[in-house]
């Protein structure tokens, strides 16, 4: 999987994670209220993008984005599902180049921090 960057319009700024959503209509019981209504041209913009993911970190919440409302929004997920996504993330990561040299770098600070050596 290619690196994804961050998404940002109007002051929202949207940290993609890796995962692809497999049923559309099992996901809507997972989501949670509020919503954050955003434009056509913000929806436009997280469609296009040449990575494909249905994730996304706002705020301190994992969400999705889609049709809600009689317009576009993005759509938190229930705690539970936020936590298996985000797992979900650090392992399709860890399977890339740059995800392990990522987690070596924070194994190798977490290490020095505690006095330890490798």
């Amino acid at each position: 999987m290619k690196n994804i960057s961050n998404l940002s319009f109007n002051g929202i700024e949207l940290k993609p994670l890796k995962g692809r959503i497999k049923n559309g209509e099992d996901v809507i019981k997972k989501l949670t209220r509020p919503y954050t209504v955003i434009p056509r041209e913000f929806y436009d913009e997280i469609i296009s993008q040449k990575i494909k993911t249905d994730f996304y970190i706002y705020g301190d919440k994992v969400i999705t984005f889609g049709s809600a409302d009689s317009g576009f929004a993005l759509m938190p997920f229930q705690d539970e599902y936020a936590k298996m996504i985000l797992d979900n993330h650090k392992k399709l990561l860890l399977k890339t180049k740059k995800g392990r040299e990522e987690q070596k770098k924070i194994e190798q600070k977490k290490n020095r921090d505690y006095g330890l050596s490798l």
